[in-house]
């Protein structure tokens, strides 16, 4: 009876064993899918890494020029009202002149 229990336990282990092994291949497979998988994530993290890079690099250009713009145009627009001032004044003085006249 030990010998048969012996048996039966050894061709138990037998198969434990063969299902450990089993399922440690189907384990490293799935390892190596997910580190495949996790490479081409860095890659795609990577891209986008440098994607955002250059469009803060893009959008701090884009602001420096908005900027000088911004400046050209309220120096441009303060010139243009001291000139519309001056010929309001203008206007106004040849109208005094031309009722003198009249």
């Amino acid at each position: 009876e030990h010998a048969e229990w012996c048996e039966d336990r050894a061709r138990d282990l037998g198969h434990e064993i063969k299902t450990a092994e089993a399922e440690i291949e189907t384990l490293k497979a799935k390892i190596a899918s997910e580190v495949a998988g996790s490479a081409a994530l860095q890659d795609k993290a990577d891209d986008l890494a440098g994607n955002i890079a250059t469009d803060e690099s893009d959008l701090k250009a884009a602001t420096e020029i908005r900027e000088m713009e911004a400046k050209a145009f309220q120096a441009e627009d303060a010139e243009l009202v001291d000139t519309i001032s001056m010929l309001q004044r203008a206007i106004g003085i040849l109208e005094r002149e031309m009722n003198k006249g009249g």
